[in-house]
């Protein structure tokens, strides 16, 4: 009659940490920092994500990365090789004008009424397609401010098909100056 009670044990306890909230809902999340998320996050398995967030917003290409739609904001989680949540991130939405660099993707932003040049890394297809001025938006966890700016890309999407004359002259000139465009 012991063997029951022994089997039976583990079963309850992975229960347990379930049902006793390790998973937060995805709105409490949204509150948290991504410093909080990993905590509390730390080593779960993708599938008790899936069971209190539902399925991911997408993938960014080539990743263990699920993303997660929290209003405004996505949380990026990344896993281990067991699939354990392993990095958790918080990234948001910029909008911009595309723009083909030399060496590098660049993204005009439009902030607080300036437009500000940002060199943007990420997947080789993630930019294929875009043509100069078109206006996109990528999801960034970050802006290094630096000139131009930094960001790594997560995700890339058109908004609105553009063209070279939708693209600010003097950013462009600036930009020519440093060598970055031709």
């Amino acid at each position: 009659m012991k063997k029951p009670i022994m089997v039976m044990i583990p079963l309850m306890i992975s229960l347990c940490m379930t049902a006793c909230g390790k998973v937060m809902p995805i709105e409490k999340a949204r509150n948290m920092t991504a410093e909080e998320l990993s905590k509390k996050l730390d080593y779960i398995p993708s599938s008790d994500i899936y069971d209190v967030w539902g399925e991911p917003y997408g993938h960014p290409e080539n990743s263990i990365t699920d993303l997660f739609e929290a209003e405004n904001e996505i949380i990026a989680v990344s896993y281990d090789p067991k699939d354990r949540v392993s990095d958790i991130r918080k990234l948001f939405w910029c909008e911009g004008r595309y723009v083909r660099g030399k060496s590098s993707d660049i993204v005009l932003l439009e902030q607080n009424g300036y437009i500000e040049a940002a060199a943007v890394s990420g997947e080789e297809s993630s930019f294929g397609s875009f043509e100069n001025g078109d206006r996109i938006r990528i999801l960034v966890e970050c802006i290094a401010e630096s000139y131009p700016c930094q960001a790594k890309a997560y995700k890339a999407e058109l908004t609105q098909k553009g063209s070279y004359d939708d693209l600010d002259k003097e950013q462009m000139d600036s930009l020519r100056e440093l060598g970055w465009i031709e």
